[in-house]
């Protein structure tokens, strides 16, 4: 079964135990990141890379507007783009 998780939440590598558990148990899993945010609006910017962190393949996906706060505004032709070319069984969005 193929996975795809949107949430700012998987930026750090900390909060990803429960995508790498699905992954473990045979799923193929894509997060969804932002490519650049901070989850504050004051906090310093953290940046994602492509790669793959304990079977979770982490895809960074640019973010309109400024990158600070809750307000994530995903681009959504990076995120067709993503949906097209792997084609997932399930979408999880924990994001707006």
């Amino acid at each position: 079964m193929r996975v795809v998780v949107v949430s700012p939440t998987y930026l750090d590598p900390a909060n990803r135990g429960k995508l790498r558990a699905l992954a473990a148990l045979g799923c193929t899993v894509s997060a969804a990141v932002p490519a650049r945010w901070s989850p504050r609006a004051r906090g310093p910017l953290l940046s994602a890379q492509w790669g793959t962190d304990a079977g979770v393949q982490i895809v960074p996906i640019r973010v309109a507007g400024s990158p600070r706060g809750d307000g994530v505004r995903w681009r959504a032709r990076d995120l067709r783009t993503l949906l097209r070319d792997f084609r997932p069984d399930v979408i999880l969005i924990e994001a707006e």
